[in-house]
């Protein structure tokens, strides 16, 4: 009996707009909620015919809420709300898929309570061999880019899906699994802006790693860096100063935190090159007590 069978039901299983609704029909294999799976029919012999491939997709969202799908030709094969910290997800997909059939969607983007939903994948792997989001194969109908926003099919060095869309991994790129290296360290930068079109960036050794279109409210923003990454490397950048319909962007940053260590922006150790200061404007290196960057510079934690 099929978990995923018409005549199965659930009373724990998310589907958008019913949320877990009792006694739901449902073609997934997963209770996301406290509930459980009720199977009917009559049922059919086990088939032993092959088994499709596994794909491995390492994700994990900015809020917890990130409604994630794995989808085979378009058709959804399995979803999955995913955790804040990188979790791998596994799905058996039909026999004889390959990794040009195959897409990861983000459906439920949204701005919550003020935090911004956004999905991020670090890779996929298709029975052992995998595929980088960031690869330059790797195409995005939902990762922001300035001028052109969230164009479909728009090439993506980003592992982050910020509106709803889709990831797709093909044209080659893929490569055997490496053996297991040093975990890759994790920053947190907590920040708004003045008027919700700020464009941060977070830099190591002045390369961008990740860029985000803040809100106007205070939000956790969760990058992966290069494995070895310190906070010295580390520098969180606005791009995108100018006066908007009358409204002056500005980028506040409360504070990040490297795998859990926090470095205050309002700490005499950082400085800042995009703090207005009365006497010098914007000067460049300038030691920074402000959470402040008016013009477009860099804050630099040690």
């Amino acid at each position: 009996f099929e978990t995923e069978a018409p005549e199965t039901t659930s009373t724990g299983t998310w589907n958008p707009g019913t949320l877990c609704a009792p006694s739901s029909v449902t073609v997934a294999e997963r209770l996301h909620c406290n509930g459980a799976l009720t199977y009917g029919g009559t049922g059919e012999p086990v088939d032993p015919g092959p088994s499709g491939p596994v794909l491995v997709v390492r994700a994990s969202g900015s809020t917890g809420e990130e409604l994630m799908s794995v989808r085979v030709d378009g058709a959804t094969v399995e979803s999955f709300v995913v955790a804040t910290s990188f979790v791998n997800y596994e799905v058996e997909l039909p026999a004889g898929t390959v990794i040009g059939d195959v897409e990861v969607a983000f459906s439920n983007d949204a701005v919550r309570n003020g935090f911004d939903r956004n999905l991020f994948v670090d890779f996929v792997e298709l029975d052992g061999v995998r595929f980088e989001t960031e690869a330059p194969e790797t195409t995005s109908t939902g990762t922001w880019n300035p001028g052109t926003f969230c164009a479909d099919s728009s090439r993506t060095v980003s592992q982050t899906l910020h509106c709803n869309g889709a990831l797709s991994f093909g044209g080659g790129g893929g490569g055997p699994v490496d053996p297991p290296v040093d975990p890759k360290p994790v920053l947190r930068v907590r920040a708004s802006g003045q008027t919700g079109e700020e464009l941060m960036s977070v830099r190591v050794g002045g390369a961008t790693v990740e860029s985000f279109v803040v809100t106007t409210t205070f939000t956790n923003y969760d990058v992966e860096l290069p494995a070895g990454t310190v906070i010295g490397d580390i520098s969180v950048a606005f791009t995108n100063d100018a006066v908007s319909g009358g409204f002056d962007r500005d980028l506040f940053v409360d504070f990040v935190e490297l795998d859990g260590t926090r470095f205050e922006t309002s700490a005499p150790q950082t400085t800042s090159t995009g703090t207005f200061v009365r006497e010098t404007g914007c000067a460049p290196t300038s030691n920074t007590v402000s959470e402040t960057l008016g013009c477009n510079g860099e804050f630099r934690y040690a």
